[in-house]
């Protein structure tokens, strides 16, 4: 989700440039025009951004069970970092937050993943940011450097039966990287004071501006 982010963000020709930490060297990141890509510790990221100045903050942050193996792991990451990312914005100046999150995320379901999406919201929709979207896509679809077996049984299966997934079902339909990517830039561009929640059929919609 990261990398189509980014080159999302690098096809804006108006975008001055882009702050981009990371926890180790990423070489290719890091030769690319317009990229500052600092190398951070994320239990520490107001320090390891000192000095550094951001208009808008975009936050996709994320792991899987499988990868975790743990749920304090997965939580660390899902939301601990994520929050710490989300308040660290607001100390380089960003107005502007926008965060990827998971359909069906809420602290009442009774999916560990889903309730950990859900926390993670609440407690970055009360930061004071001017605006802050929060983007739930259903499986993404893309390239990933890391394996995910089972994610790709899902996306397989899940593309199978898309074409009747419909009404309410339509959000959980998979959904490539690239679109969200799309969606997360054509909402900073015109950013609304407030909060907002984009299901899957607003993020495709707004892929399409």
């Amino acid at each position: 989700m990261g990398s189509a982010l980014l080159r999302r963000l690098l096809s804006e020709p108006g975008l001055a440039g882009v702050l981009a930490p990371t926890r180790r060297e990423v070489r290719d990141l890091e030769a690319r025009p317009r990229v500052s890509a600092p190398r951070v510790d994320f239990r520490d990221l107001e320090a390891g951004l000192a000095g550094a100045r951001a208009d808008q903050a975009f936050v996709c942050l994320g792991t899987t069970m499988a990868t975790a193996k743990s749920e304090e792991a997965f939580r660390r990451v899902d939301h601990d970092a994520v929050v710490a990312a989300s308040r660290a914005s607001l100390t380089v100046g960003a107005r502007d937050l926008l965060l990827v999150s998971s359909v069906g995320a809420s602290r009442w379901a009774r999916s560990f993943y889903l309730r950990v999406k859900g926390e993670t919201e609440e407690e970055v929709m009360a930061l004071p940011f001017r605006s802050i979207q929060v983007f739930r896509p259903s499986l993404l679809k893309g390239r990933r450097r890391d394996s995910r077996p089972i994610e790709r049984l899902g996306m397989g299966l899940g593309t199978l039966v898309s074409p009747v997934m419909l009404g309410p079902l339509r959000r959980y339909r998979p959904i490539p990287a690239e679109t969200v990517a799309a969606a997360m830039v054509a909402a900073a561009r015109a950013p609304v004071p407030g909060r907002r929640i984009h299901e899957s059929e607003q993020i495709v919609a707004l892929a399409g501006r």
